[in-house]
């Protein structure tokens, strides 16, 4: 598929939101940052072609799906070990469903796996 400045015009506003940012920046390889919104653009046209919804709507619903909600830290007290639940900021939810959405279409290498199958085209994987 051929990604032209007209493609990119139509999500451009996600691109400048911070979650689209931060999503380009994580699917990011070797500074190679015009590729990964190039990746991220098919992957949302693939997502558009194949669902009725707004492809936005989805990834954003995907990420919320994926996010934790608390940490496990381990404290030792007088040489015992106890693992305490910590709520994470909203910020290090979001990066961490990112990044976890992009771990697994990586390791799935599936036909179902959009991000795999133009990552794999893109970067000779």
């Amino acid at each position: 598929m051929r990604v032209s400045q007209s493609n990119f015009n139509l999500y451009e506003e996600f691109f400048q939101s911070e979650l689209g940012k931060k999503f380009v920046n994580l699917l990011m390889v070797n500074g190679k940052k015009n590729m990964a919104k190039k990746i991220l653009l098919i992957c949302l046209f693939l997502i558009k072609s194949s669902e009725k919804n707004d492809p936005i709507i989805i990834l954003k619903n995907a990420i919320d799906n994926v996010t934790p909600g608390v940490d496990v830290r381990t404290i030792i007290i007088k040489r015992t070990k106890f693992q305490i639940p910590i709520p994470l900021k909203e910020k290090k939810r979001i990066s961490m469903g990112i990044k976890w959405i992009i771990e697994s279409s990586k390791k799935k290498k599936k036909k179902s796996s959009y991000l795999f199958k133009i990552y794999k085209k893109k970067n000779n994987y």
